[in-house]
């Protein structure tokens, strides 16, 4: 998979889910969804972050926990099988996934 390949397959994935999330009355401290698509030694990786404005409660952190299977199902028949390393999720503040997705950004460096 080519980088710009990977962006724009991220961009359209993080639309649709965040449009998901977002019919599902999500919690008010819900932002947006955040994809990031990188390669690693097992092939192409796809990480679902759920953003929150700020430090999160539990009750948050089990919404989103209880879509963990049907997001990843949903990726799977929107694009098939090519994220052979796996569809990973989890939740950040804002603040935490900027002050983290320099390594995001370090291995999506690795694309052709």
């Amino acid at each position: 998979m080519k980088k710009e390949a990977a962006l724009k397959l991220e961009s359209v994935l993080e639309r649709l889910i965040n449009s998901k999330v977002e019919k599902s009355n999500p919690p008010e401290n819900f932002d947006r969804v955040k994809i990031d698509i990188y390669p690693n030694d097992y092939g192409i990786n796809c990480h679902i972050t759920f953003l929150m404005k700020k430090p999160f409660s539990q009750k948050d952190s089990d919404f989103f926990s209880n879509f963990q299977f049907s997001f990843r199902s949903f990726i799977k028949s929107v694009v098939g099988d090519i994220f052979s390393a796996g569809i990973q999720q989890g939740q950040s503040t804002i603040e935490s996934y900027e002050n983290t997705n320099w390594w995001y950004l370090d291995k999506k460096s690795e694309f052709e």
